[in-house]
């Protein structure tokens, strides 16, 4: 079945569809039985074989008793399904007793001129009648409690492959929504003359607000950027892909703290109050060597050079995220990278990463796993990624970005 018939199939299957209930109603085999036992007492009553219409009139009085049934249980529902299992029993069996009286009544009523040719009139109770009356009134609710047992089953399995079936499509869209923001980003892995870069985004759930990009300037410059959305999941998915396009179009100057002020301007009009993006961004000349870098609220990257310790680059001024103030003094830092130098940027999922006992992992900590082996950029980067969960230890709650800079000789 298609995804559109699953859902026209849930649709129909929900309480409040009463014409696929009279539907499933009368196409069921419960009002041939109770016509089949409306026939059966009046040939018992009948003490012999009374004629066709006799018979069809004991029929018709037996799917009276079975619509009014069931009508009256369709109408008390929901009030008895807020009852304990066993009162809500001897209820229906009550509810049930008074709806065959009543469809007796009204098949006795209603048959007479239909079946025996007879003027309408109601039916004398006494004798012969009332003994029937009192048959018809038991049969209802010993044969309309396992039917309707049997009905609520159904329609309860019914409602829960409805939410089934809602949740796989669901599933489905999400996993969608993942492949389509995977292919937004750019490849894992970016080599050119003087430079190897390597990335990679693990969201939290199957979409996330992480993003990164590495993009050739018109001057000939890499523009590099990290970027954290407020928030998980769609919405901050939708922001990530708004910041991501534009991040490249406003990326005119070598200054990044002036890309970060325009960038800031436009999400600025765009953004919710609490919504907002951390991001680092940097601008790097492989032909010197020289890494310009301006911070708006992503932690500190780290430099990591040949035989020393791994150094923060903190940028000085302010380091608002973008979208929460109109005018914000941005400034930049300027690093000369030697040859095999590299530089590790990242988002706060790394640092905040929950420990078992829910201590974030800390910066602390993170600084002796950031000092990575002398391995190609990728290889780095995975290793990172994987010594921050053996160190958390517990599923990440926050998405997880890691772009590794590497400057090679000219």
């Amino acid at each position: 079945m298609s995804e559109d018939g699953d859902r026209r199939a849930a649709r129909r299957a929900r309480p409040g569809d009463y014409g696929g209930f009279w539907r499933g109603t009368l196409l069921s085999p419960y009002p041939a039985l109770a016509m089949l036992l409306g026939a059966a007492l009046t040939w018992l009553l009948g003490r012999g074989v009374p004629g066709a219409r006799s018979l069809a009139f004991g029929a018709f009085i037996g799917l009276c008793c079975y619509l009014l049934s069931i009508l009256a249980e369709r109408l008390l529902h929901e009030p008895l399904s807020r009852l304990p299992s066993g009162r809500a029993a001897l209820v229906r069996s009550v509810v049930f007793s008074l709806a065959g009286l009543s469809g007796f009544v009204l098949g006795q009523a209603l048959g007479r001129p239909l079946f025996l040719g007879q003027p309408f009139r109601l039916p004398d109770l006494g004798g012969g009648l009332g003994v029937a009356l009192g048959i018809s009134a038991g049969l209802s609710a010993v044969v309309g409690l396992p039917i309707t047992a049997y009905e609520l089953l159904k329609r309860r399995l019914a409602e829960s492959i409805a939410r089934l079936k809602e949740a796989e499509y669901a599933e489905k869209e999400l996993e969608l929504a993942r492949a389509i923001q995977q292919r937004l980003l750019p490849p894992a892995t970016l080599d050119g003359p003087g430079f190897a870069v390597a990335a990679r985004c693990v969201p939290a759930r199957h979409v996330g607000g992480d993003f990164y990009d590495v993009f050739h300037m018109e001057d000939g410059r890499l523009g590099l950027a990290v970027a954290d959305v407020a928030g998980k999941g769609i919405g901050a998915a939708l922001i990530m892909a708004t910041a991501k396009a534009v991040v490249p179009l406003l990326a005119t100057s070598a200054d990044p703290a002036a890309t970060l002020s325009a960038l800031n301007a436009k999400l600025r009009k765009e953004l919710g109050p609490r919504e907002f993006v951390a991001l680092a961004f940097a601008v790097f000349d492989a032909a010197t060597g020289e890494l310009r870098l301006s911070n708006a609220g992503l932690p500190d990257p780290y430099l990591l050079r040949s035989g020393e310790s791994p150094r923060a680059l903190s940028c000085p001024g302010p380091r608002i995220p973008l979208g929460l103030r109109g005018e914000v003094p941005r400034e930049t830092l300027c690093v000369d990278l030697a040859p095999s130098d590299r530089v590790v940027f990242f988002s706060d999922g790394l640092p905040e990463a929950p420990r078992p006992d829910g201590e974030p992992l800390g910066y602390g900590a993170l600084e002796g796993l950031v000092d990575l082996p002398e391995v190609p950029p990728g290889d780095a980067v995975e290793l990172l990624l994987s010594r921050v969960a053996a160190a958390a230890g517990a599923s990440p709650e926050d998405d997880a970005t890691v772009l590794l800079l590497e400057r090679r000789p000219t």
